[in-house]
């Protein structure tokens, strides 16, 4: 569990470093990296460990080494985020709240 914090946090860090340089990442470097920093493999390995009673040592194995039940949830919940964000961005500067 502490292993998925420090890959979050890794992520944040490598997309601070990708703005701060105006670098653009590949598509694979961003969904590589986006799936950790959308914070699902968090949440869903906390949800795990508060609705499961007998947890086995294979089991917390398995969460550690972001095995594709984890992956591709993250996935979809990152690209659905982004697809939100980007709508809310383009509605905002199609009807902006004030005027300049």
């Amino acid at each position: 569990c502490f292993f998925q914090w420090a890959d979050m946090c890794k992520s944040f860090l490598q997309e601070a470093q990708w703005y701060h340089k105006k670098g653009t990442p590949t598509f694979e470097e961003y969904m590589e990296n986006g799936w950790i920093s959308s914070g699902g493999a968090v949440l869903l390995i906390h949800a795990y460990f508060l609705v499961t009673e007998n947890i086995s040592n294979e089991a917390t194995e398995s969460l550690d080494n972001h095995h594709d039940f984890l992956r591709w949830p993250c996935i979809i919940y990152r690209l659905t985020n982004d697809f939100s964000s980007t709508v809310s961005m383009l509605i905002y500067h199609i009807f902006p709240l004030h005027k300049s």
